[in-house]
């Protein structure tokens, strides 16, 4: 409830070193950080709490706020997109190492809240991560395509494009994935260039 910035970051460093154990402490005190503050905050609660998904989702979003930032070169920004995906890769198979085994649906639902908080690249990099958790090699077009319908549904352009790019990497034949990429992209007005293409491809 404290209105001080600093006032407040000050209460919640010391709230995080009495229940070290808050995600939710953690991730407060994050936000209102510096940049640099911030990384070092998630770093510490991710080894404080090595079972939250939210926070390893938190390390990928605040590399994406940075590589963002205005005066980032291009050369930056994609050097800073390929980090987030190694961020939200190690931080799955950290998580399955400490038992904590989301269902592949529970992290494209995530996937989800980030696209609905603008974190697009986090987005992205959580399909990839996960696209072919629980499903057999084949399994993965179908399943693929029915996900990516699922989620187009409910009005999630972004991981819909990122699962059809997945998709697309996987089977650039199939000439059924690239009509329904190009349909999504018809109908949404952005150039659709696929993810498969590299950790540098663009919308």
């Amino acid at each position: 409830m404290e209105t001080d910035p600093a006032e407040a970051r000050i209460i919640l460093a010391r709230a995080v070193q009495v229940i070290p154990s808050s995600v939710e402490l953690w991730l407060a005190l994050a936000r209102l950080e510096d940049p640099k503050n911030a990384r070092a905050v998630i770093n510490k609660a991710r080894k404080e709490i090595p079972t939250s998904h939210e926070i390893w989702i938190a390390a990928g979003r605040l590399i994406e706020q940075e590589a963002m930032a205005p005066e980032k070169s291009q050369q930056e920004r994609d050097k800073e997109f390929r980090a987030i995906d190694k961020t939200i890769e190690h931080g799955v198979k950290s998580l399955r190492q400490n038992q904590v085994l989301l269902t592949r649906e529970q992290w494209m639902k995530e996937a989800e809240r980030c696209e609905e908080e603008g974190g697009v690249r986090t987005c992205e990099a959580i399909i990839k991560a996960t696209a072919e958790m629980e499903v057999e090699e084949e399994d993965w077009y179908d399943t693929w395509v029915a996900d990516a319908e699922s989620v187009l549904a409910r009005g999630k352009i972004v991981t819909a494009r990122a699962i059809l790019a997945y998709a697309l990497g996987k089977f650039p034949d199939r000439k059924a994935l690239w009509r329904s990429a190009a349909d999504l992209e018809r109908a949404h007005g952005t150039k659709y260039v696929p993810l498969s293409q590299g950790p540098n491809s663009t919308y």
